[in-house]
């Protein structure tokens, strides 16, 4: 029967210990909504509140930036282990009210748990953080976007440390510690669209040359501590998925097999309860118009999935 299989995502599902109502999932949209100290506001508890009675099975936040100097967008929220109000009784009473009202409607709550990295812009510091240097970014001479502030982009990047990188680890498992304590069901750690553990995984932008750059195993160190460290951090049934995206549809890049391959990294430990394979929506409408990418990307990115999402449990 046709329209019984083509109904199947009305089906409860499980992911990790926790039953999903059905397997529609809202995936992260940035919300821009906190305050000018990065909390959660009334505007994030009106909008899921409206979510969740969208009939979706799980909701995933927008960015919620473990590291406040370096957020997406001004208006991120933040759960920052360096800034105690990100964390303090108050805040933590809105994050309860945020996920209360987002699983009014039976609805899964995942926070989406992010460092921005090399897409942090100009707008917001003037030296961000990525896993090697960069130069600031630019508007290419001649380009219709040139009328575009350059305060919208990239800003110079320096190569983190290892310090840094210990620091990182033990913000993202801060972080979700305390959403597990603010009553949402899990998190999601952000490792796509050039963010800092994707720009970790791509050897165009990691050049490293210590234990974080080279092989694969070794660009994927960051995103396995990571992992580790917030699967400590929280409960067994608290659910940890993963955002990451299939290819960066680059020359040099990071590559559609070795995407599988940082999944049977992951899965050789058990590490995430969920996948959302995401990709960079430009070179992916690029790749459609027929431009040739890099990495034997299909022909017609619309159909690869590398401009949308797609969940794997």
């Amino acid at each position: 029967d046709m329209s019984q299989r083509g109904r199947k995502w009305e089906a409860p599902v499980k992911i990790g210990c926790r039953l999903a109502p059905n397997a529609l999932v809202k995936s992260a949209l940035t919300e821009g909504l906190a305050d000018p100290e990065n909390r959660v506001t009334q505007a994030h508890i009106t909008l899921y509140h409206r979510w969740a009675h969208s009939g979706a099975g799980v909701l995933v936040t927008g960015n919620i930036i473990v590291d406040r100097r370096y957020l997406e967008r001004a208006g991120n929220v933040s759960i920052d282990l360096e800034c105690s109000h990100t964390y303090d009784s108050s805040q933590r009473k809105m994050l309860q009210a945020w996920s209360a009202a987002a699983k009014a409607g039976g609805a899964l709550l995942l926070g989406q748990l992010s460092h921005a990295g090399l897409k942090v812009q100009q707008a917001i510091v003037d030296v961000t953080v990525g896993p090697s240097a960069r130069e600031m970014g630019v508007i290419p001479e001649g380009s219709r976007a040139r009328e575009r502030s350059h305060q919208m982009l990239p800003a110079v990047a320096r190569a983190a440390t290892v310090d840094d990188l210990d620091l990182y680890v033990k913000k993202w498992a801060h972080a979700a510690r305390v959403l597990e304590e603010s009553g949402f069901d899990g998190c999601q750690v952000h490792a796509a669209h050039g963010y800092l553990i994707s720009s970790f995984l791509s050897p165009k932008e990691n050049v490293r040359i210590d234990e974080y750059g080279g092989s694969l195993e070794s660009r994927a160190r960051l995103l396995v501590r990571v992992l580790r460290a917030v699967r400590g951090a929280v409960s067994l049934d608290f659910i940890l998925a993963i955002k990451i995206h299939c290819s960066d549809l680059s020359d040099k890049g990071f590559t559609w097999s070795e995407c599988a391959n940082v999944i049977r990294i992951l899965d050789r430990e058990c590490l995430v309860d969920l996948i959302e394979f995401s990709g960079e929506i430009g070179r992916a409408l690029r790749a459609q118009r027929g431009v040739v990418v890099g990495d034997q990307a299909p022909q017609r990115a619309g159909n690869s999935g590398c401009a949308s999402a797609h969940m794997v449990l």
